[in-house]
C-alpha cells in the first residue's frame, strides 16, 4: 500500500504563485504558477525529501480558499445538501400520497390526475412503497423516514428538525448591501 501525504495549497496574493506545503514531511515546501504545476512540484519535492520515487506515494490536495470565499462555498454546499434533502422529502411525500390514494381505491389514471402526474408515474411511485401506509400525516411519515425516525414519527419533532435546518441555512446568508448583488464584506467577517 502506498503512503499518502497531504499537500496544502495557498495562493500568494503578492506573487500570484501557488505555495504548497506538505505538513507530514519536514521541510517539504514548493510552489507553482498554477495549481497543476504546484501539484507536480509537490510530488518532486516529496520524492527529494524522502529520497524515493514519485510513483511510490499518493498526495491528497487541500486548496485553501480565502476566508470570505470559503464561507460562501460552505453556504453553497449546505444549501445543495438541503436541496437534496428536500427533493428526497418531496419524492417520499409523493410516494406516500400515491400509496394513500391507491389504498383508498383510486385507479392509476385518477390518482395521476389528482397528483398532477402521469398514471405511469403513479405506477412507478407505487413500486417504491408498501400500500399499507397509515392515512394520517403521510408527508410527516415521509419526512420522518428521511430524518431517521422510521414509521413512528412525531410530526412536531419533524417540524423542529426541519426548522433547525432552515434556520441554520438562512442564518448563514448575509443580506445584500444597497448595491444589488454585493455582499457586505464586514457582515461576512462577523459571522
Amino acid at each position: 500500500m502506498k503512503a499518502t501525504y497531504r499537500a496544502v495549497y495557498d495562493k500568494d496574493p503578492e506573487t500570484g504563485q501557488w505555495m504548497a506545503d506538505v505538513p507530514e514531511v519536514s521541510g517539504c515546501h514548493t510552489f507553482g504558477r498554477t495549481l497543476d504545476s504546484a501539484r507536480k512540484n509537490v510530488f518532486e519535492a516529496i520524492a527529494v525529501c524522502l529520497d524515493t520515487e514519485p510513483d511510490t506515494f499518493d498526495v491528497i490536495d487541500e486548496v485553501r480558499l480565502p476566508e470570505d470565499v470559503a464561507k460562501l462555498h460552505n453556504l453553497a454546499e449546505d444549501a445543495a445538501s438541503a436541496s437534496a434533502f428536500f427533493q428526497e422529502a418531496a419524492a417520499g411525500a409523493s410516494r406516500e400520497a400515491a400509496a394513500l390514494l391507491h389504498a383508498s381505491g383510486w385507479n392509476l389514471r385518477d390518482a395521476g390526475k389528482g397528483l398532477g402526474v402521469s398514471y405511469q408515474r403513479v405506477h412507478q411511485l407505487l413500486g417504491d412503497v408498501s400500500p399499507e401506509v397509515p392515512a394520517e400525516d403521510a408527508f410527516g411519515i415521509a419526512m420522518g423516514r428521511l430524518l431517521g425516525f422510521g414509521n413512528d414519527v412525531d410530526p412536531d419533532e419533524v417540524q423542529e428538525r426541519l426548522s433547525e435546518l432552515i434556520v441554520r441555512l438562512v442564518g448563514d446568508i448575509a443580506p445584500p448591501t444597497a448595491e444589488a448583488g454585493v455582499v457586505d464584506d464586514e457582515l461576512l467577517r462577523s459571522r
